[in-house]
Order: structure tokens, then C-alpha cells, then sequence
């Protein structure tokens, strides 16, 4: 089995999804922001700020 540890956010992943391709991989933060992965590179593709609550 591989593993592969995301590092990003500042504090806890409470929430993740995957896209429906399984190509992007969806964090949610208790910092308050979603972070997109392209899983294949492992690649950050962007993070979404400006949410009010924790995700």
C-alpha cells in the first residue's frame, strides 16, 4: 500500500472529498479553508479562502 502525507493547511482536516474522476482531492480545514490536490503529482492546485465557519 502507498501513503502519502498532504501538507497545507495550519490546523486539523476535519472534512475530505475526492472529484468524481478521482483526480482532485478536496481538504477542509478547521483553519477555515479548502485546499485542492491534484492527487497524481501531488500537486496543491489552490486554496479557498474567505469562509466564515470551519469546514
Amino acid at each position: 500500500m502507498l501513503t502519502h502525507t498532504f501538507v497545507g493547511h495550519s490546523q486539523g482536516v476535519l472534512s475530505v472529498a475526492f472529484s468524481p474522476n478521482g483526480q482532485i482531492l478536496a481538504s477542509g480545514s478547521a483553519d477555515k479553508t479548502i485546499e485542492l490536490w491534484r492527487l497524481n503529482d501531488r500537486i496543491l492546485l489552490r486554496t479557498l479562502v474567505g469562509h466564515s465557519a470551519k469546514v
